[in-house]
This record gives C-alpha cells, sequence and structure tokens, in this order.
C-alpha cells in the first residue's frame, strides 16, 4: 500500500499514497515552525553518503543528491508521524483513509525492502520533538504492541536505548531488539548435534504429553518441556502474522551479527509441532493458538511454508555457515571433497575449479548482499569449493544410486529367468525318457514347488520395487507442485 524507501519508489501501483505523505508532511511541519523543508533538506544531505551505504545497488537509485534526500524527508515524516498518531501523539482530527487501513499500512512498515535507515527517522524525529516526548525506539515499541496481539515485549531503559541508537538499523531491527531482549543467550550445550525428528502435537498427544499456555507470558518463546507437560506461549495468527514473521525471518537469515535466531527456531519448532489441521485443533482447544484467518490448515500451511526458506540440515552458501545446528553435515561435505580429490582424474578437476573461483571470488560474492562479514569473505573461495562439491556429487550419486538399481533389478531378472529356463529343460528331458522312479517323479515336483515360490519371491520383489519407485516419483511430483504453489503465492503478494 505504501513504498518507504528506493526500493519501490518507482512502483506506480503505490502512486494514490503520495497525498497521503504530504498530507503528513504538512502535519510534520506545523511540530517546528522554526524549520522549513530546505532545513530538513540540509540536514539528510550531511548523512546522504552513510544512508546509501545502507542499500545495495545504489548506482540504480541515480546521481540526483537533492531528490534522494527529498524522497527521504518525504518517507521518514510519513513513519514517523504515523507512529506518533498511533501512540497518542496526533491531531484532533485523524485521516479516514489512513484510519481505516492502519493495518495494511504497518504491514507495509515492517517489510525488510520497505526500510529507511533508523538513525533518519530518529533525526527527523529529535529534530521536531516536544519536550515530554518519549524516544522514537520506545514510540516504535508501543506502535507495535498496539498492532501485534504477542507476549508483552521488554521495555529497554531510556539510557539502553540512547545508547543503542547508532547501531540500531532499521524498524524491523527495533521490533526485533525488544522481541528477543531479555531471553537467554543459547550455550553451546543447548544445541542439538544431529538433525531434529519431532513428532508433531497429535502424535505426542497420544503417546501422553500434555499441552498448556504459559500463565505469565514474558517472551514468545518461553517454550518448555517438564515432566510430560510441554507449556507454549499464546500466539494469535492474524491476516499480517506470516508477512510479519517471514521478514522477521529473513532479517535474521541475512544478519550474521544476529544471534541467536529466535524467530528462525520458534517457526522451525512450531513447522515440527504443526503438521495439518489437526495439530493446529488441538493447540486451539488448549488456547495456545488463536486462528483469526479461517480455516486450521490455513494455519498449519503458514508455518509449513515459512519453514521452507529455513535449512534444517545443511548450509550451502555463506549466510548459514555459522548456524550451530547444521555444524555437523560439515565433515560429510570433507567427505565427498576427499573422495573427489583421492581420485587422479576428479581430483584434478576440483582443483581447477577451486583456482577458477578463487580468480572469480569477488564476481561471484556480488550475488550475494553486503552484509557477510570479513572472516566469511575470507573463506568464500573455499566455501564455494566444498558446497558446490557436495550438491554437484550429491545429485550425481542420487541418480548413479538409481541407475544402478535398475541394472541391479533388470540382472536380477535375466538370472532367474535363465535359472528357471534350465531348470524347465531338465525336466523336460526326464520326462522324454519316461520309466521315472517315484523318488525322482518327488524331487521334480519339489523343484517345480521351489520354483514357483521363487518365482512369487521375484514377482512380490519386483512389486515392491515398483511402489518403492511410484513412491518416490510421487514425492518428487508433489515437491514439484507444492513448490510451484508457494511461487504462485509469492507471485500474487508481490
Amino acid at each position: 500500500m505504501v513504498s518507504i524507501g528506493p526500493y519501490h519508489k518507482k512502483n506506480t501501483q503505490l502512486g494514490p499514497m503520495k497525498k497521503y505523505k504530504l498530507l503528513y508532511l504538512r502535519r510534520f511541519l506545523q511540530r517546528n515552525e522554526r524549520l522549513d523543508v530546505k532545513s530538513y533538506i540540509s540536514e539528510l544531505e550531511k548523512v546522504k553518503e552513510k544512508v546509501l551505504k545502507c542499500y545495495e545497488d545504489i548506482e540504480k537509485f541515480g546521481n540526483d543528491s537533492q531528490e534522494f534526500c527529498e524522497m527521504l524527508l518525504f518517507d521518514g515524516c510519513f513513519v514517523v508521524e504515523f507512529i506518533r498518531e498511533h501512540c497518542g501523539i496526533y491531531p484532533e482530527v485523524k485521516d479516514k483513509i489512513i484510519n481505516i487501513n492502519h493495518n495494511y499500512i504497518f504491514r507495509d512498515l515492517m517489510l525488510l525492502e520497505n526500510q529507511l535507515p533508523f538513525f533518519v527517522l530518529d533525526k527527523l524525529h529529535e529534530m521536531t520533538k516536544q519536550d515530554d516526548e518519549l524516544p522514537l525506539a520506545i514510540l516504535v515499541n508501543k506502535l507495535f504492541t498496539f498492532f501485534v496481539n504477542w507476549p508483552k515485549m521488554t521495555f529497554l531503559s531510556f539510557g539502553e536505548i540512547e545508547c543503542n541508537v547508532e547501531n540500531i538499523k532499521h524498524l524491523l531491527h527495533v521490533v526485533h531488539i525488544f522481541s528477543c531482549h531479555g531471553n537467554p543467550m543459547k550455550n553451546s550445550k543447548d544445541y542439538l548435534t544431529s538433525p531434529m525428528v519431532m513428532p508433531n502435537a497429535t502424535e505426542l498427544s497420544e503417546a501422553g504429553v500434555s499441552y498448556a499456555k504459559v500463565k505469565n507470558m514474558t517472551s514468545l518463546f518461553d517454550i518448555r518441556f517438564e515432566n510430560g507437560l510441554m507449556t507454549i506461549p499464546y500466539f494469535l495468527v492474524v491476516d499480517g502474522t506470516e508477512t510479519l514473521l517471514r521478514n522477521l525471518i529473513a532479517y535474521e537469515q541475512q544478519s550474521p551479527d544476529v544471534y541467536p535466531t529466535y524467530f528462525s527456531d520458534y517457526t522451525t519448532f512450531m513447522d515440527h509441532l504443526i503438521d495439518s489441521d489437526k495439530d493446529v485443533n488441538l493447540l486451539c482447544q488448549k488456547g495456545i493458538i488463536e486462528n483469526w484467518i479461517g480455516e486450521d490448515k490455513e494455519v498449519a500451511s503458514l508455518f509449513n511454508k515459512i519453514d521452507a526458506y529455513t535449512p534444517m540440515l545443511i548450509s550451502i552458501g555463506p549466510y548459514h555457515k555459522r548456524t550451530h545446528e547444521l555444524s555437523s553435515m560439515e565433515k560429510y561435505k570433507l567427505l565427498y571433497l576427499y573422495n573427489n580429490f583421492s581420485s587422479e582424474k576428479r581430483g584434478l578437476m576440483w582443483k581447477l575449479a577451486f583456482v577458477h573461483w578463487r580468480k572469480r571470488k569477488y564476481e561471484a560474492l556480488k550475488y550475494y548482499d553486503n552484509n557477510l562479514d570479513n572472516d566469511i569473505v575470507g573463506k568464500f573461495s573455499e566455501i564455494l569449493l566444498l558446497d558446490g562439491c557436495f550438491v554437484v556429487e550429491f545429485i550425481q550419486e542420487y541418480y548413479e544410486t538409481e541407475e544402478e538399481e535398475e541394472e541391479e533389478e533388470k540382472e536380477e531378472e535375466e538370472e532367474e529367468e535363465a535359472e528357471e529356463e534350465g531348470e524347465e529343460e531338465e525336466e523336460e528331458a526326464e520326462e522324454e525318457e519316461g520309466g521315472e522312479e517315484e523318488e525322482k517323479k518327488k524331487e521334480r515336483e519339489e523343484r517345480r514347488k521351489k520354483r514357483k515360490k521363487k518365482k512369487m519371491k521375484r514377482r512380490k520383489k519386483k512389486r515392491k520395487r515398483k511402489k518403492k519407485r511410484k513412491r518416490r516419483n510421487k514425492k518428487r511430483k508433489k515437491k514439484r507442485k507444492r513448490k510451484k504453489k508457494e511461487e504462485e503465492d509469492e507471485d500474487e503478494e508481490e
């Protein structure tokens, strides 16, 4: 509905909001009549270079310094005034259109690609702030609790806020800080060293696990399991829940300095717990989930889809290289690499590839954002080699295994058929000789029974293999279908 910052600035579909931004700009200018538009533009000119460093592909925003600073003022005023309006610092008359659509506007302000640097918003707020007005970060927290009914967020002291303003990146970062502040840091012993396999809520319930809502909610992540009782904080699912969770997870995934990744871990846990509408229904009955979006299967789909963007077992590329839960797979990658380098021909191929990647390292880095830290950048060529080798070899091994299975199956069938033909020929020769003894007849009958048994076993084995292949193809088809649907849903959202 509303574009903030440079990324969606030229989107014509968002044009109707321009007049409301002008309305908010006038309101903003009335707060400090000693300053005019030129004064604010002049202040923003001083931080323009710093602002540009916060965005990727800055060259596409053009070289017009005046236009860029006008955009910062125009959008920044709208954000600051929207926050003020929903925190009680509003004019006597509210705009009806903004008031009706405020949920959609809030959702847009939480989009990762729809952000202004926080220091820009803070500067504009400070230049028009009244003596008794709260710091902007505190107002953002109040705004969030106004729109989202999550467990109470931690309020930092004014001193803590003022000390951290320079480190705050944008509005979404503020929400992340308040949501996660106060949660105990994870120790290395808290992590699993192997992939987690967890039954869903219904299966756990059938096994004797009970559920209860956390009584004194302090955090969304205050999940406990003691003496067969799992306590989980209350969670309200509304139309904007999926968008908000997706953007908080995206922020965690693209920020190497954000650790632990609470929202990613929370959605992974909920995805394990919820497989179908039955699981959602069970959690709704216990007061843990409240569903405002429709059918229970929609809530199940929400958590199952979100988790599709979070690696569960293995990290490929630089983004999840430091995720402790995925570290156990690194030894298998090294094993794949070692097997390749131990082969003279393939080893030479991968060595040449490594030399080639080292030369084109910075070209490859352009495909990733600028938030990679120096340690990851330094090891980037090794990451490309290790992960690239694993992916290529895994795919190759998968198809080789499939081909080998089919070949083995064919060979077994041919051997069994040849054996059967030989036995039948022997029997025919014996019958032609005639005058068989009773004993020989019995032996032949036994052989026939054994052969029939073998034939039945072979057919059973063949059916089993066929079913296995069918299941595998069905699984692939289902996966492709799900992926296609997710892409279509994303296109619709865009």
